[in-house]
């Protein structure tokens, strides 16, 4: 028996190192459809290229090559997030195949254990099953010998009294249990060797089966492996050539900014930093319920500090009109300088107020202000590269729930970004054009201005639209 497992195993290795090599070169399969998006991002990186040299023969300084710049930037990134998501599922795949391989490598050994097991109770069991069957054949020999049947009858018949036909008919039954016993035994033995040799047949096929998948994923795993290095070396260039961008688009910025008196905001949020404000507006979004209105006696706030409020609670005013409709947030200075979407992640619109600070900014509409804070951060450990008057992201922002939906019912939301005072506090309710901060360059900005965005249906990045549709 135990030759005949060599042979087997011999001929299955064979078969597994033969099924390998179709297995191999499936591995390095991409997805299709991340090559499709690959290649139609490739097509547009192009286009925007031509572009760019264009515009570089006419002079580097414009908002067009800006723009221009922060398009082929949004390429740039969503090249990134591909890569960073095919490194994901890579690595993922490679984590599954090391526990797959974990596995039946336990499974493998376990099962090399049973089938040991198995083969030593085959053996056992044709030891016993031989000595039966030698008993076996030597009681069936003798009943063939002696005639069964006619012989029993000859010696019952010969009885010469009743008892002594009794006990010979005794003797015959005892015989015959004993036979059936025999019998009983050797089905039963038959029974246990066939059983034992299923299971072992089962488990060869289990250890087959085992030892192909651990072929098959262990190939798999070295081709996964290059292409999760290779993956992560692909973003790590991404990643500098996105930040090279950056700083060009922020340098042209810059230059725009002195020269024309055009600003908006640098290329530095990522998006763990819109993530982290998403939550954060959200969270306020629930601390102050839509029935709680207030009013506030005016208390100014300088760039350096955080000022005192007195808030009183009072009952919501009502007004002439049902739906929202919005006034300029920068009374003064009513010319959008950069619009919504001009470059990717540019959620609102801008308005620069010709560098000069302390602008009045006004609710655009009343509702209570959600959120009046500074986003600070030290400069040393965060990364970015522009602090504006020591503040970064939005600076010193506000954002206001209004009380009026659109005309499809919707709640909408608006943020006054990058003052240099704020005038309210959390929890306040504004009118309609009341002054709420003045109007500064801090947290990421290239210049005096105020970035103002609307979100409708949800307090999040994601809702922004263009501010446009609901200025006069």
């Amino acid at each position: 028996m135990k030759k005949s497992i060599k042979q087997f195993f011999s001929v299955f290795l064979s078969v597994c190192l033969i099924f390998s090599c179709f297995t191999f070169g499936g591995a390095s399969v991409v997805n299709a459809s991340q090559e499709e998006d690959r290649a139609v991002l490739q097509e547009k990186l192009d286009q925007i290229d031509a572009k760019i040299a264009d515009l570089e023969k006419q002079g580097s300084d414009t908002m067009d090559y800006v723009n221009a710049l922060n398009e082929r930037l949004n390429y740039l990134e969503k090249q990134y997030s591909l890569a960073e998501q095919e490194a994901k599922d890579t690595n993922d795949k490679v984590e599954k195949l090391e526990s797959s391989i974990e596995n039946n490598e336990l499974t493998l050994a376990q099962t090399q254990e049973d089938i040991s097991s198995l083969e030593k109770d085959a053996d056992k069991l044709q030891e016993e099953f031989n000595e039966t069957y030698v008993g076996y054949s030597k009681r069936m020999r003798a009943l063939y010998v002696s005639g069964n049947l006619e012989s029993v009858l000859t010696f019952m018949l010969d009885s010469d009294s009743l008892s002594n036909l009794l006990t010979r008919m005794e003797m015959v039954a005892s015989v015959s249990r004993r036979d059936n016993k025999l019998m009983k035994k050797v089905k039963s033995e038959c029974d246990a060797i066939i059983k034992t040799q299923n299971e072992l047949k089962q488990k060869q096929e289990d250890l087959t089966k085992t030892q192909n998948i651990l072929i098959s994923d262990t190939a798999n795993l070295k081709v996964q492996k290059v292409n999760l290095a290779d993956k992560q070396k692909e973003m790590k260039s991404k990643s500098e050539t996105i930040e090279s961008q950056k700083k060009e688009a922020n340098k042209t910025l810059d230059k725009i900014g002195k020269e024309k008196g055009i600003y908006t905001e640098y290329h530095e949020l990522t998006q763990a930093d819109i993530d982290a404000l998403d939550k954060l507006i959200a969270d306020q979004d629930k601390k102050y319920p839509e029935t709680t209105t207030t009013t506030t006696k005016p208390s100014t706030t300088k760039p350096s500090g955080s000022g005192n409020h007195n808030t009183t609670t009072t009952t919501k005013p009502s007004s002439g009109s049902r739906y929202i409709s919005m006034t300029y947030p920068c009374p003064s200075y009513k010319s959008i300088t950069c619009g919504f979407g001009e470059y990717y992640g540019h959620t609102g619109c801008d308005f620069s107020t010709g560098g000069n600070v302390n602008q009045k900014v006004v609710a655009a509409e009343s509702g209570t202000v959600i959120i009046s804070r500074d986003i600070t951060c030290n400069r040393n450990t965060c990364g970015k590269s522009y602090h504006g008057g020591g503040y970064c992201s939005y600076g010193r922002y506000i954002v206001i729930r209004h009380d009026k939906p659109n005309k499809s019912g919707k709640t909408v939301y608006t943020l006054y970004a990058h003052n240099n005072a704020r005038y309210v506090s959390e929890g306040d309710y504004v009118s309609k054009g009341e002054q709420i901060a003045a109007s500064g360059s801090t947290g990421n900005s290239t210049g005096p201005h105020l970035h103002f965005e609307v979100r409708v249906g949800g307090s999040s990045q994601s809702y922004a639209v263009n501010p446009a549709y609901y200025l006069p």
